[in-house]
């Protein structure tokens, strides 16, 4: 059988040895504090001695072993945990006499409160607190870092979750983690920094951001990602840097993918540049080159960029910065780079376009496209002096009325078959359709859109004088 001593923080249990050591040191306790007993009952036993005062102690209660000075000093009752002993009454209460959460206790303090509520210093139960937690065992402790509690009364704290963080105690709610920062894990005190080639924008993220094309992160920890600029460019993503422009290429934009050739003739021949240059006078490139070579035969290279193909009649050698024209007695077709003599491909012509003479040496006369032996006589502009057959020459006479400028004599110039003629009978040949009149009908020639008002003047057959003329 145990007993149980009150009036102690803690009840303690005893064998059967112990109490009968505790029942003689009792007995001398009642030898001195309890004189009537004494008197009548001769102590020489301590269970004997127990029992005696047990019987004098059922006035204050049927279970209470030992009493003195009006009061119980030992209880034979065994109470629950939920409950404690009333001093003096042997009668066990409730802990929540004690206070209303608690659920342990022994006679003077609450042992063990409910869950969410901690044990005062003085043996009660209080609510914890946001940012505290308790299993009712202990008082209410703090929050560790890298977590938080939002509630009142909880047994245990919560993790901060992914992108966020708390590096201080006892607290009620988590930070999130700034920009530039992120964090993938949960219940930490700390967030991580975004790595180069990241960025974060935002706040409270679990992961960074790439940063795009065109562009790059080159320091950790970064808000936004940087354009790359002009002479540079990017084609991948969650780079540190951007790439410089190969020769040849350029960039006058930021935050680009690409670069652009350099276009035919211009050049770079550095990297990472922002403009071509152009070639120099009589230098010609293709798009995209690092250096320039001769501008090629047939073309003008006028150093601002620009190629033309000289034109018929005119010629250009290698590496030429302008197209030169034919000598008389020469022609050319267009994109020559040389001239060729009239002579050589007409016999006796001696001036010429690319489709045919167009004036024959003294003595010889045009007929279709080339010359012949002028039968009628020779004379310095290159053809008969006399009439020639209608459809084949012209007459002296219609040169002369259309010189003569006389509305009721017209000029008779389209006797010849194709072309108008000239002063002298003879036929203009090709394209032009027209005639050159001089002062002393020594020279003749057929051109385009000319006229004469006068002697040594051009006319045009065509247009405001065509009233002289057939």
């Amino acid at each position: 059988m145990n007993f149980r001593i009150v009036n102690y923080k803690k009840p303690y249990a005893f064998s059967l040895i112990e109490l009968m050591i505790s029942l003689v040191t009792i007995s001398c306790i009642t030898a001195a504090f309890a004189p009537v007993i004494t008197k009548k009952i001769k102590i020489t036993n301590p269970i004997v001695a127990s029992t005696m005062v047990k019987s004098q102690c059922e006035k204050y209660s049927q279970d209470c072993s030992l009493c003195y000075s009006n009061k119980c000093l030992i209880c034979a009752k065994e109470c629950l945990e939920t409950e404690y002993e009333n001093i003096g009454t042997c009668l066990c209460e409730p802990c929540t006499d004690r206070h209303e959460k608690c659920i342990r206790c022994d006679a003077k303090n609450c042992t063990r409160c409910q869950s969410g509520y901690g044990i005062t210093s003085d043996g009660k139960c209080e609510l914890c607190q946001k940012g505290y937690y308790s299993n009712g065992t202990t008082e209410c402790k703090p929050c560790s870092v890298g977590q938080y509690q939002d509630e009142t009364g909880k047994s245990t704290c919560k993790a901060c979750s992914i992108g966020k963080y708390q590096d201080q105690t006892a607290q009620p709610t988590c930070k999130p983690c700034p920009k530039g920062q992120y964090q993938d894990e949960t219940g930490k005190s700390t967030c991580k920094l975004c790595s180069k080639g990241e960025y974060q924008d935002q706040t409270a993220q679990p992961t960074c951001k790439d940063s795009p094309k065109g562009s790059f992160v080159d320091t950790e920890g970064a808000q936004n990602y940087t354009q790359c600029p002009a002479g540079q460019y990017q084609n991948e993503v969650r780079k540190e840097t951007c790439k410089l422009c190969s020769t040849g290429q350029y960039q006058n934009q930021t935050g680009q993918l690409s670069c652009k050739d350099c276009p035919a003739g211009e050049y770079q021949n550095q990297t990472g540049s922002t403009t071509c240059k152009y070639c120099a006078a009589g230098k010609w490139s293709n798009s995209g080159a690092s250096s320039c070579y001769s501008c090629p035969a047939g073309y003008k290279c006028n150093g601002a960029g620009s190629k033309t193909q000289c034109s018929s009649g005119y010629y250009a050698p290698s590496g030429s910065s302008t197209c030169y024209s034919c000598s008389s007695g020469s022609y050319s077709t267009s994109g020559s780079s040389s001239c060729t003599s009239c002579s050589s491909k007409w016999s006796h012509c001696s001036s010429c376009t690319s489709s045919g003479c167009t004036r024959c040496s003294s003595g010889y006369k045009l007929s279709g496209g080339s010359c012949v032996s002028n039968s009628s006589g020779s004379g310095s502009s290159g053809g008969s002096s006399g009439g020639s057959s209608s459809g084949s020459g012209c007459s002296y006479g219609d040169a002369i009325a259309c010189q003569n400028k006389s509305s009721s004599s017209k000029c008779s110039i389209w006797s010849c078959s194709t072309y108008a003629c000239e002063p002298w009978g003879t036929c203009c040949t090709g394209e032009y359709g027209y005639y050159y009149y001089s002062y002393n009908y020594n020279t003749c020639q057929c051109e385009q859109q000319s006229y004469t008002v006068s002697f040594g003047s051009r006319y045009d057959c065509s247009s405001a004088y065509s009233n002289y003329c057939n």
